[in-house]
């Protein structure tokens, strides 16, 4: 049996969507797994400001 602590945070550290380890972990909801474990993913702050940059960079 894998560990569920180490498949969660390997899942989302590899960037699989939150969805899907939701769905993986079991939750009904997506926002069970987001409340739950988003400290594991605290990158995805960056990685959305520098998206966020990117799409309005009209330079």
């Amino acid at each position: 049996m894998v560990c569920v602590t180490y498949t969660r945070n390997y899942l989302l550290k590899a960037n699989v969507h939150p969805k899907i380890v939701s769905e993986r972990l079991g939750h009904s909801k997506i926002g069970i797994t987001l409340d739950l474990y988003s400290h594991v993913i605290p990158s995805l702050q960056d990685e959305a400001a520098d998206m966020f940059d990117s799409a309005f960079d009209h330079n």
